[in-house]
C-alpha cells in the first residue's frame, strides 16, 4: 500500500503558444492572369489598411512607455510565462502580426510586379 501523495505532481509547464493566422497558410504563387492580378491587389490593399493600423497601434505603445523591452529580447526570455513588466501577450500578437503583415505585403507587391513586368515585356515594348 502506498501512502497518499500529500502534494499533487505539479502539470507540465505551458508552452509559448505560436499564433497561426488564418491567412498564414494561403500561398501566393505567381500571377497568370488578370482577373487573378486584380484579385492580388484586393487582397494587398485589404492588409496594406491592417498593416497600417496594427502598425499605428505598435507604434503608440512604444511611445507610450508601455512596452518595457524590445521584443526580441522579451521573445527570448522564458516562453512559459508572458514577459515582465508592462508588456504583455496582446502587444506581442500585435507586433508579431505586423511583421508577418509586412513580409506578405513584400511577397504579394513582388508578385503584381513580376506579372506587370511580364505583361509589359511580352508585349514587344523594348
Amino acid at each position: 500500500l502506498t501512502p497518499p501523495l500529500l502534494h499533487a505532481p505539479k502539470p507540465p509547464p505551458a508552452r509559448a503558444r505560436h499564433v497561426v493566422f488564418e491567412d498564414e497558410v494561403t500561398p501566393y504563387p505567381a500571377i497568370r492572369s488578370p482577373g487573378q492580378q486584380e484579385g492580388y491587389k484586393g487582397v494587398f490593399q485589404d492588409q496594406l489598411a491592417e498593416y497600417t493600423e496594427l502598425l499605428g497601434e505598435v507604434r503608440a505603445t512604444r511611445r507610450g512607455g508601455r512596452v518595457a523591452t524590445p521584443a526580441p529580447v522579451a521573445a527570448s526570455r522564458d516562453a512559459r510565462r508572458p514577459p515582465s513588466g508592462r508588456q504583455d501577450w496582446a502587444f506581442l500578437e500585435k507586433q508579431q502580426r505586423c511583421e508577418y503583415l509586412k513580409k506578405k505585403l513584400t511577397h504579394i507587391k513582388a508578385r503584381i510586379q513580376d506579372y506587370d513586368r511580364d505583361a509589359r515585356d511580352s508585349t514587344g515594348r523594348f
